[in-house]
């Protein structure tokens, strides 16, 4: 009698992943069971952004038993494990990892030239997605120092007026 038991992988959590650019996911393990004539010689995370493959050796180095999945793209990645067990090759189930960007603009995103307590026109963030709070603020100096207003401005848009002269920066700090 013969009794020949395949080589497995399987990887969890299974659940579809939704991620921002550059944001860690949930930790994916691959649990390997070797037949009785086998062992793990190595494995090798790798992706696809089609279901099914083919896998792109895209994750060089990824060689854990786990994997924290992570893009610098937008996308729709599908991971896998690929173990070698001795010389025969096993891929693991995938799982989906839906990847976007989050963008922030405003408009318009042009100067304004204002005297003393002058309304400027009216600055609108445009989010995507729509961000679970915002505040807008600002600084005297370009790139730093951006500082909240008297009363915080929190909405989609914000009016410039300042009493003082001088340049002012604004910003909005999207979460």
């Amino acid at each position: 009698e013969l009794i020949y038991n395949d080589n497995e992988i399987e990887i969890a959590p299974i659940a579809v992943q939704n991620l921002f650019t550059n944001q860690n996911g949930s930790v994916l393990t691959a649990t390997e069971t070797p037949n009785a004539a086998s062992s793990v010689t190595s494995r090798q995370w790798k992706y696809s952004t089609t279901s099914g493959g083919p896998y792109t050796n895209g994750l060089v180095g990824e060689t854990d038993v786990t994997y924290t999945p992570q893009f610098a793209s937008a996308g729709t990645y599908y991971v896998v494990s690929e173990t070698n067990f001795s010389g025969d090759i096993v891929t693991s189930n995938e799982v989906q990892i839906n990847v976007i960007d989050f963008m922030v603009t405003i408009n318009p995103n042009a100067s304004q030239t204002l005297i003393e307590n002058q309304v400027g026109n009216t600055l609108t963030v445009n989010e995507s997605p729509i961000a679970d709070t915002r505040e807008w603020k600002y600084s005297l100096t370009s790139g730093s120092g951006y500082v909240s207003f008297t009363t915080p401005e929190v909405g989609t848009t914000y009016t410039p007026q300042f009493a003082d002269a001088g340049t002012y920066y604004v910003v909005v700090e999207s979460t």
